[in-house]
C-alpha cells in the first residue's frame, strides 16, 4: 500500500513540522493506513473550527462592546463556524493525506490571529505594559514560525494582524482611539504592501523559478 511509506511524491520535500506529525503517527500506531492518516486530518479540522469559533467570538464581541454591531457574537459565530466547517471546498483538504501541511498552516495562522485579538481587545480596554507587549510579540513570532514550517503561507500570518488592528481597532488603547496609533499602523499596513511588490519585483525570476520545483503533472497522484 502506497501509505506504508508515506512516499509523496508530488513535492520534493514536505514541510518540516508536517513531517513531525507523520512521524508521530506512525510511532504511535506503527505503520501507516488510509484511515488513519484520514482521521488525523480530521481531528485537526475539528480543532481549526474551535479556534474559529473562539475568533469569530472576540472579534465579534470587539465590535460589539465598541458599538458599531448589535448582534450575539455566541450565535453569529456559531453560525459562521458552521459554515467553515462543513464547507465541500474543504473535502479536497481534509481527505488528502498529504494536505495536512495546508491545515497545520491554517491551524497556527487562526491560533495566532486568535491570541492577537485577545490581547488586544484587552489592550482596547486597559492599556498593557513594555513587557507584556513584547511577550504577547514573543508568542506571536513562534506561532509564525510554527506556521510557516507547517506550509510557506503561514507566513500570511505577518499581514493579517495589521489587517485585522486596522478593520477592528484602529489604534484603540485603554478608551479612545488614537488617531495618531492609527495612522501609524495604517503606515504600516502600507510599507509591508510596498515591500512586498518591490520584493515580488526584484525577485521575480526567483519567484517564478520555484514552481519548477513543483511538477503539476498526471504523475504527481496526490
Amino acid at each position: 500500500m502506497a501509505y506504508r511509506r508515506l512516499q509523496f511524491q508530488c513535492r520534493p520535500a514536505e514541510p518540516p513540522l508536517t513531517m513531525v506529525t507523520f512521524a508521530l503517527q506512525h510511532a504511535l500506531e506503527g505503520g501507516f493506513s488510509a484511515r488513519s492518516l484520514k482521521l488525523g486530518n480530521i481531528v485537526i479540522h475539528l480543532v481549526i473550527a474551535g479556534l474559529l469559533f473562539l475568533l469569530f467570538r472576540a472579534l465579534l464581541a470587539a465590535l460589539v462592546a465598541q458599538g458599531k454591531l448589535r448582534c450575539d457574537p455566541g450565535w453569529v459565530a456559531a453560525l459562521a463556524m458552521g459554515f467553515w466547517l462543513l464547507h465541500p471546498l474543504h473535502v479536497s483538504t481534509v481527505l488528502y493525506a498529504v494536505q495536512r501541511m495546508a491545515q497545520l498552516s491554517t491551524l497556527f495562522t487562526v491560533l495566532g490571529l486568535l491570541l492577537f485579538v485577545r490581547w488586544r481587545s484587552r489592550w482596547a480596554e486597559r492599556g498593557a505594559s513594555p513587557q507584556e507587549v513584547v511577550a504577547a510579540a514573543l508568542w506571536l513570532l513562534l506561532v509564525t514560525v510554527f506556521a510557516v514550517l507547517s506550509k510557506e503561507n503561514g507566513a500570511l500570518l505577518l499581514w493579517l494582524l495589521p489587517a485585522v488592528e486596522v478593520a477592528v481597532y484602529r489604534g484603540r488603547w485603554a478608551g479612545p482611539a488614537a488617531v495618531a496609533a492609527g495612522g501609524c499602523r495604517l503606515g504600516a499596513v502600507a510599507v509591508a504592501a510596498c515591500s512586498d511588490c518591490i520584493d515580488f519585483l526584484v525577485r521575480a525570476r526567483d519567484v517564478s523559478g520555484g514552481y519548477a520545483q513543483r511538477n503539476f503533472t498526471s504523475r504527481s497522484g496526490c
